[in-house]
């Protein structure tokens, strides 16, 4: 008989300056995705949703840059 593990999916909505360059989005991603692999876990799928109006201001800033995990 074999035993299967169930691994959880998770999933993650990271909201960055607006005025973040796009050099320092792919450094953040890189040490997010080491931090979750040195935990065991995986990134199955990363979206760059871009730069969106946010709900309220966050200091001071109305809009973010938005990254689904």
């Amino acid at each position: 008989m074999r035993r299967y593990l169930l691994l959880r999916s998770y999933q993650s909505v990271l909201i960055l300056k607006p005025d973040i360059e796009e050099s320092r989005v792919e450094e953040v991603l890189a040490k997010i995705d080491e931090l979750i692999k040195s935990n065991g876990g995986a990134i199955l799928k990363t979206e760059k949703w871009g730069k969106k109006r946010l709900a309220y201001r966050v200091k001071k800033n109305r809009f973010g840059v938005y990254l689904n995990l």
